[in-house]
């Protein structure tokens, strides 16, 4: 499906999947780090930075996959 066939709706409900994807794992590294012993601020900090960097890039992703022009064969 290409970005012009998709409604805003979907690309709306792509980016709260993204989220939602990038949260949980943000989660269990934060749950991770906690079972290795590391103080709970630490772990906390950790989780949120990793949470943020994975979603951005999967918006980096998301922009290069839909926006960039790649060749066709």
């Amino acid at each position: 499906m290409q970005r012009q066939d998709r409604s805003w709706v979907v690309t709306l409900l792509l980016l709260v999947v993204l989220a939602a994807v990038a949260w949980l794992a943000g989660g269990a590294i934060q749950t991770g780090l906690l079972l290795l012993g590391r103080t709970s601020d630490f772990a906390s900090d950790v989780g949120a930075l990793s949470a943020t960097a994975l979603f951005v890039l999967f918006l980096l992703g998301y922009v290069v996959h839909d926006y960039v022009p790649w060749p066709r064969n």
